[in-house]
């Protein structure tokens, strides 16, 4: 049995130049006919308008797909995004099927299955290393981008830290120092270097008698507390 896999996502369903549901099928239909297969023993799994970054096991066609592989069959998709999400979750899945007994072609790969051919299981195998090896540059690149944002006083996202205030948006997005609040930190500063002893509950409670609130308008909560007295330590080691 062949079992075609066809998928776009709506994006790619409205772009020009992409692989189309059509070509994808006249794709595997071609390959039907070049293998031998006919209609009745060849079965067609579409799914329209469903991203990449979701599981084949977890898309409605594809779920389908692996419930009626047997041992035997042959899995087929025109291109390796097609069917899986990159070159290593391609690489598990032949592996899976090389269990199972299941043929799997990724047509942009050869028309051997990549599970029996050696030379196309290795193709895989290096294609799976080169993605893992672009993941992890694009990853410190960003890191390092990050970093040196950071650095320069850029807010890089997430809660803007106690002290300050983010001004401007997106990329052009950076911390400004916010005065009623540094005060606060220069106390706790002071505090942490002259009163080593003192307890984060005694802070708390000294904090709430001179009438200084949280961001919140209410009393700090030792724990907010806390984590600034573990940042005032961290940028003042004794």
């Amino acid at each position: 049995m062949l079992l075609i896999y066809n998928r776009v996502s709506l994006v790619e369903q409205a772009g020009e130049g992409k692989t189309s549901l059509d070509e994808q099928e006249r794709i595997g239909r071609g390959f039907a006919m070049a293998k031998g297969f006919t209609q009745f023993d060849t079965a067609v799994f579409t799914d329209p308008g469903v991203s990449a970054s979701i599981p084949l096991r977890h898309r409605p066609a594809g779920k389908e797909l692996l419930e009626a592989a047997k041992s035997g069959d042959t899995v087929f998709a025109a291109k390796l995004d097609r069917m899986f999400r990159s070159a290593n979750d391609a690489l598990t899945m032949s592996e899976i099927f090389l269990e199972k007994k299941i043929n799997l072609v990724l047509f942009d790969l050869g028309s051997d299955p990549i599970n029996s051919s050696g030379i196309s299981q290795f193709f895989l195998t290096v294609i799976a290393a080169v993605a893992q090896l672009e993941r992890t540059m694009i990853k410190e690149r960003l890191n390092g981008g990050k970093k040196a944002k950071k650095e320069k006083g850029g807010h890089i996202g997430g809660l803007v830290p106690y002290g300050y205030r983010k001004i401007g948006t997106g990329r052009a997005a950076a911390l400004e120092e916010l005065p009623e609040e540094k005060v606060i930190l220069d106390k706790l500063t002071d505090w942490y270097r002259n009163r080593a002893s003192m307890s984060v509950a005694e802070q708390t409670r000294l904090l709430t008698e001179e009438g200084i609130m949280a961001r919140n308008g209410k009393p700090f909560h030792p724990r907010q507390v806390l984590r600034f007295v573990e940042r005032v330590r961290s940028a003042n080691p004794l």
